[in-house]
This record gives C-alpha cells, structure tokens and sequence, in this order.
C-alpha cells in the first residue's frame, strides 16, 4: 500500500499565507496532520500573524441646497481691473526716442 500523503510546498509562502493555509485546513477536517515543504529560515521559529487591513479612509462631502455661483460685484470688478492694469503699467511707459 502506498503512501497517500498530500505534501504542501510552503517554500514561497510568507508567515500570513502559512497561518491562513493551517487555519482553513483545520477548520475542514480538525484532526488531520499536514505535511509540508519549508525552507530553512521558515523552521524552529514563532510564526508572526500579519497586522491586520487598515481601513481605508472614506471621505464624505454633503451639500445642503443648489451650489449657485455668485459674480462679483461691480466694485470688486474695478478693483482687479486697476491693480492688472497698475502691475501691468510699467510694461508700457513711453520713452521719450530721439
């Protein structure tokens, strides 16, 4: 009779993917042994569970009412008008060309 023995490779997997493959074996069919394929450094040590998922933020904006776009008002107008024309008049001085 042969062996029927089902052996896992765990060689490319991390702590977390060894701990979640145990786990889901487990709840199958508790009393059954595992075999396995480790590599060196994956032996004889605690295995270290990863953090768990941070909750993405989730950002929620609420508008109360039609959003109206409001013109400025005439004085307002004049105002950006005689600065643009002010910080733009040296730009245009006449010379005197002889």
């Amino acid at each position: 009779m042969a062996c029927q023995k089902t052996v896992v490779d765990f060689t490319g997997m991390n702590d977390g993917d060894i701990l979640r493959h145990l786990k889901r074996v487990r709840a199958h069919r508790p009393d059954t042994q595992i075999c396995g394929r480790f590599m060196p450094d994956q032996l004889n040590r605690q295995l270290i569970p990863p953090p768990p998922p941070r909750p993405t933020p989730t950002l929620y904006c609420r508008i109360d009412g039609p959003i109206e776009h409001k013109k400025d008002p005439p004085r307002q107008r004049g105002f950006f008008l005689f600065m643009y024309l002010y910080t733009l008049s040296p730009l245009f001085r006449l010379t005197n060309l002889k």
